[in-house]
């Protein structure tokens, strides 16, 4: 008899360390319009090779920040900390609009 195992991986785990992602897990209700996150990323800070958009997300938008090394993502965390907030279910927040980081 032969056994052989099974990783699971939770989802959010795998997208951090395998892709080096922090998905956005605001709720529907949560989402500003989109013209409002359009008005914010003006303003959102970009580092080295990142580039910060609004993202359609249920009726309204969040701020998709797309980087492509992890040093790249330590800084943008570094600023989130300093300048936003990060609430443990449902990620990145700045002024109000949820952030997602997706390194492509």
């Amino acid at each position: 008899m032969t056994t052989s195992a099974v990783l699971f991986i939770r989802s959010d785990l795998g997208q951090d360390v395998l892709y080096d992602n922090v998905a956005s897990h605001a709720g529907c209700e949560e989402v500003p319009a989109q013209s409002v996150v359009e008005d914010a990323v003006a303003d959102f800070p970009t580092f080295d090779d990142s580039y910060a958009s609004a993202t359609s997300r249920c009726s309204g938008a969040i701020i998709e920040v797309q980087y492509g090394n992890h040093d790249t993502r330590q800084k943008l965390e570094t600023y989130l900390n300093r300048h936003g907030e990060n609430d443990p279910t449902s990620g990145w927040w700045w002024r109000s609009i949820p952030v997602e980081l997706r390194n492509v």
